[in-house]
């Protein structure tokens, strides 16, 4: 329509066409009555109420869906998932067998006379509340030696959950445990790395499946050991890739503790104005020790 109206009032000069300030003025501005915008307010407002019920839901099947997970584990190690056969041995009868088959095992590593063969034959499916080292548990995961069963979902931990993650570490502040499992038993299940990893050539064979404690465990391998953006969410669950980097002196403050974590995009910049101004840039080392803030490391 502007364009239309242009054509008609223009002034066609030598070099160009020309439209003086009055000819502007009378230019005719369609826009809705106040009726009509009161509607179209009523339309929207109905529409974002439809969309906050949606979330909600969207928000407790997720609650829902996990508390559905623990409570499948729970029943699987309880013995309550599938149907028991009454032959089987009482439990009284199968700890005893344990015990003595522990105790056989570990007689026979301190004569010296037992092969790792023997051993992983006489080993039974135990719990073991060992602590292994973070560096170390992580270090096997890259190595292939811990992986998830493919019945695990997916990685879904969004740049929030990462970042709150990584304030915990750094405070030393529990973040709960992992249950692993030993593989090598009757049953096999398919298995997977863990989300962003990738080896050369074949996958190895896993020697631990992780049960529970995958985001966290993905989260922390992600940042700390892979040479790679991670793979995670923004907040609308869009799928973004983000290095995250500490600020030296922030760190420094417990109080700045939280602000001190920094996530930048693939190319290891923080934008703004839709893109076009870079207001961070840590593409390099030297970038990253004479940032215009702090020296910022990466993990």
């Amino acid at each position: 329509m502007a364009k239309q109206y242009g054509n008609i009032v223009k002034t066609d000069g030598v070099n160009q066409s020309n439209i003086n300030g009055e000819k502007l003025i009378n230019y005719p501005f369609p826009y809705c009555s106040t009726l009509e915008q009161k509607k179209i307010l009523e339309i929207l407002d109905e529409k974002l109420s439809v969309i906050d019920v949606f979330l909600d839901n969207i928000e407790e099947n997720i609650a829902r869906s996990e508390a559905l997970r623990q409570s499948i584990l729970k029943k699987a190690f309880s013995g309550q998932l599938v149907p028991q056969d009454p032959n089987d041995e009482p439990a009284s009868v199968l700890l005893e067998r344990i015990a003595r088959e522990k105790a056989e095992v570990a007689v026979t590593a301190k004569k010296g006379r037992g092969s790792k063969k023997l051993l992983n034959k006489k080993r039974m499916s135990s719990f073991d509340s060992t602590k292994t080292p973070l560096p170390d548990l992580i270090r096997n995961i890259t190595e292939g030696k811990v992986q998830l069963p493919d019945f695990q979902r997916g990685w879904v931990w969004d740049d929030e959950h990462v970042r709150s993650l990584l304030v915990s570490v750094t405070r030393s502040f529990p973040v709960g445990a992992v249950m692993l499992l030993e593989t090598g038993g009757d049953v096999r299940f398919q298995v997977r790395p863990v989300e962003n990893l990738e080896f050369t050539g074949s996958i190895p064979e896993p020697e631990r499946l992780i049960l529970d404690g995958q985001q966290r465990l993905t989260s922390l391998t992600q940042v700390l050991a892979l040479d790679k953006p991670v793979k995670t969410f923004n907040e609308k669950g869009r799928r973004i890739e983000r290095f995250y980097y500490i600020d030296i002196e922030k760190a420094l403050e417990d109080e700045q503790l939280e602000e001190a974590f920094i996530a930048v995009e693939a190319d290891r910049t923080v934008k703004t104005n839709f893109g076009r101004d870079i207001v961070l840039d840590l593409s390099s080392r030297q970038k990253s020790a004479s940032n215009s803030t702090s020296p910022a490391i990466r993990f």
